[in-house]
């Protein structure tokens, strides 16, 4: 795959009306890139010999934010729930949001963005210093995201 291909952009995500821009354009421009819905059409038409369809948004010249050097914000709201890693949700890569609660604001997460295991935690009554695979019904190693796993519950599993 070439990479800025519009093949890049999870399928959902453009039937949705999102604006998710691949992380490089086989154009110039200059990021962060803050464009309405017209302006990126337009260039997309004009420049790139992979766009397959148009980039469409509910509500017209409504502006986003697209960012590959932005920070995750952790943890951030989008729809019904609070994450506190990259998500992987109905997407192809994991991403994040750049801002509090999502408003269209995000960026593909790399090795750096996702979130880190705290070490030393407390699970039950024990301090952990090392991914454990205590608790888990599976036997996969895991670890707390926070010192105080019985009170946060936020955890992800080791790679």
């Amino acid at each position: 795959m070439v990479p800025g291909s519009w093949d890049r952009v999870p399928h959902r995500a453009r039937e949705a009306g999102s604006l998710l821009l691949p992380l490089t354009f086989p154009f110039s421009c200059s990021l962060p890139l803050s464009l309405n819905v017209k302006k990126i059409n337009n260039i997309l038409r004009k420049k790139s010999k992979f766009v397959t369809s148009q980039v469409t948004l509910p509500e017209k010249d409504q502006e986003f934010l697209f960012s590959s050097d932005g920070k995750c914000f952790f943890p951030f709201r989008y729809k019904n729930g609070i994450f506190y890693d990259c998500v992987k949700l109905k997407t192809k890569h994991k991403w994040c949001s750049l801002n509090e609660t999502y408003q269209g604001y995000w960026k593909y997460c790399s090795e750096d963005d996702f979130a880190k295991c705290v070490f030393p935690f407390w699970y039950r009554h024990m301090i952990y210093r090392e991914c454990t695979e205590d608790g888990d019904a599976f036997g996969k190693k895991w670890c707390s995201l926070t010192q105080h796993y019985n009170k946060d519950k936020i955890w992800k599993y080791c790679d």
